[in-house]
């Protein structure tokens, strides 16, 4: 049950068997929290670290990500009149 927790699919279905085969429910609770809690540490680790990176990248990138989300914008609003103009074929 602790190993199911911790893979992605396995998660979702890991508690139909644990049903069917008669698991007391507080040797599955423990098993599932211990599981959860090591899973969700990996994503609060995982978005810490993403943070602090993001910080250091944010300063390189974020005029250029500005200016090309502003130019699709644009483009996409260009695009938009030029099809309602077109005329039926």
């Amino acid at each position: 049950m602790f190993v199911a927790r911790l893979l992605p699919l396995a998660r979702t279905f890991v508690s139909l068997p644990a049903g069917a085969r008669g698991v007391p429910l507080a040797p599955f609770v423990a098993l599932t929290t211990a599981g959860c809690a090591l899973w969700a540490a990996a994503f609060i680790l995982a978005g810490a670290l993403a943070g602090a990176a993001w910080q250091q990248l944010s300063a390189v990138i974020a005029w250029p990500l500005l200016v090309a989300g502003v130019a699709a914008l644009l483009l996409l609003s260009w695009r938009g009149r030029r099809a309602r103009r077109a005329p039926p074929a």
